[in-house]
């Protein structure tokens, strides 16, 4: 077999160099010491970062570097040395970190990817890729499954996340909560008078006014419709719901102006104090809230309505009710009488 001419491992450098050149991450590789033997152009063009993303060159020893990163992205420098160690280890086939980086007061965010060196060797290769666009787009998705999308409040999963957090601190430290339903009187008719845009337009301002009642601390969100719900922490009681509540109503009261239109808005709301007499779940709390809220509406406009334990059993009882009329009609056993109409 013919020797291969001297000067082809000369020529693979400049090769593998214009091939990093040509990728669109910052690329490196490093030896299984943790140094630094090949480095693409863009990464020697740019030292965004103090730690992860440095102006490098051959025969800087990365992984000392990491170890001792000062600043605020020490923490992720240190994350990153124990992955690359890790694969030039062996323990791991490969490493992925994102990592936030700020660039003239603007979070970038970059993702490091660390791979095997296929090499006789060893040592592995390391790739900065910006990813700024992917996390806003994954933020902004999150947001959106959070958060209603017309107020900019918390919709019903992040309110009712935030309540079962609040039930298992109450099992912590015994905290009350309470949990109010607002309903809003009187916005069917203005909707369906003035459209559906002047009605989110409406209820765009409602969130604002009701943001402004409310305590530090405290969640608001919109739960359905035109019903919003608000979950106080660290209550001590009835009391301090009510105050709450009253607020809420206060801030409805001066009028709407919209396109000349004044409108006026009030609301009913129910309240359910989570004192932990009963070790209510998230579900039982928010249905008793409800239910009081019905009560309130039912009673006239702009009420207030307290949820108690005969409260629960008319509930209970009515939904028992409902259940045994529906097993009634599916074995048919309801039958018939008319009463003649006697003219005396």
């Amino acid at each position: 077999m013919a020797n291969k001419p001297a000067g082809d491992q000369s020529a693979s450098r400049p090769l593998a160099e214009a091939i990093l050149d040509a990728l669109t991450a910052h690329t490196a590789a490093l030896d299984p010491d943790g140094i630094v033997v090949a480095l693409d152009a863009s990464w020697k063009r740019v030292a965004v970062s103090p730690s992860l993303l440095m102006d490098l060159s051959t025969g800087r020893d990365y992984l000392h570097h990491l170890d001792h990163a000062q600043g605020p992205d020490a923490a992720w420098a240190r994350m990153a040395a124990r992955g690359i160690r890790q694969v030039l280890g062996g323990r791991r086939d490969h490493f992925v970190l994102d990592y936030p980086v700020e660039i003239a007061g603007t979070t970038s965010w970059f993702s490091l990817t660390v791979t095997p060196l296929l090499h006789p060797n060893g040592g592995v290769v390391l790739s900065h890729l910006n990813v700024s666009d992917r996390k806003n787009a994954e933020q902004e998705l999150a947001h959106q499954s959070l958060y209603d999308t017309l107020t900019g409040l918390p919709n019903r999963s992040l309110v009712v996340d935030r309540l079962r957090l609040a039930i298992e601190r109450r099992l912590r430290t015994g905290a009350c909560s309470a949990v109010l339903f607002v309903d809003l009187d009187g916005f069917q008719p203005i909707n369906e008078r003035f459209g559906h845009a002047m009605g989110d337009r409406l209820l765009a301002l409602v969130a604002r006014r009701l943001e402004s009642a409310v305590r530090p601390g405290d969640t608001i969100g919109r739960f359905t419709g035109d019903t919003f719900a608000v979950l106080c922490e660290s209550v001590t009681g009835v009391a301090d719901a009510q105050t709450v509540s009253e607020r809420l109503r206060d801030v409805l009261r001066p009028g709407f102006d919209l396109d000349g239109h004044e409108l006026h808005l009030s609301a009913c709301i129910g309240i359910t104090i989570d004192d932990g007499a009963l070790d209510l779940d998230a579900e039982t709390l928010l249905a008793d809230t409800d239910a009081a809220l019905a009560v309130a509406k039912r009673i006239g406009p702009d009420q207030i309505h307290l949820f108690d334990a005969a409260l629960r059993d008319a509930v209970v009882e009515r939904m028992e009710i409902e259940s045994g009329l529906r097993r009634a009609v599916d074995r048919s056993e309801l039958r018939t009488h008319y009463l003649p109409t006697i003219s005396l």
